[in-house]
């Protein structure tokens, strides 16, 4: 076979591939936008209790999602927040009272930490501790001690030390800059 003859043979499959993947992309796009939506839907639902409807809002570049419940009144805000981790990024969605004063809930959506250890954040128990911390002032980890909620303390998890500081350190990062945001509003 002749070199010319190689390079159409190759070119035509590579604008048949690039058509057929660029087709497929085209077609996925409109699920995968509505899977977005609906897992930050939940996500947020997740963090802020008794809400109902979620409406999105932009603040000084910054996205937010405000709840109201059943009546239309506010059940607080939640936002996406990103921290590196020990293996990569932890992405979570935060919750705050509409006073901005305590932390609804917590949940993390994304962590490629180590299996069995870091990855544990996500466990409820871990989790579970944000809920009712005052949002105003720092969140302090603890090790080989129980957390008082009264001191703002959250108990690190036994052998993922780093994975439990990431996520306080992303959380109080991004919490002070929405809750300046808000009450700038």
């Amino acid at each position: 076979m002749n070199a010319p003859r190689i390079v159409a043979t190759l070119g035509v499959i590579g604008i048949i591939s690039g058509g057929l993947l660029a087709w497929a992309n085209g077609a996925s796009e409109p699920r995968i936008i509505e899977n977005r939506r609906r897992e930050t839907k939940e996500a947020v639902l997740s963090v802020l209790p008794k809400t109902k409807t979620v409406k999105r809002i932009k603040i000084d570049g910054l996205i937010l999602h405000q709840g109201k419940d059943a009546a239309g009144q506010s059940t607080g805000y939640a936002f996406r927040a990103v921290t590196t981790g020990f293996q990569g990024d932890i992405v979570m969605m935060v919750g705050i009272d509409r006073d901005l004063e305590k932390f609804s809930g917590l949940k993390i959506l994304e962590n490629i930490e180590t299996p069995g250890l870091g990855n544990r954040i996500d466990e409820v128990k871990f989790t579970d501790q944000f809920s009712g911390l005052n949002g105003q002032t720092q969140i302090d980890l603890v090790k080989n001690e129980r957390a008082q909620k009264s001191k703002n303390e959250v108990e690190a998890i036994s052998g993922a030390t780093i994975s439990s500081r990431s996520v306080v350190a992303g959380l109080n990062k991004h919490a002070k800059k929405i809750i300046q945001a808000l009450k700038k509003r």
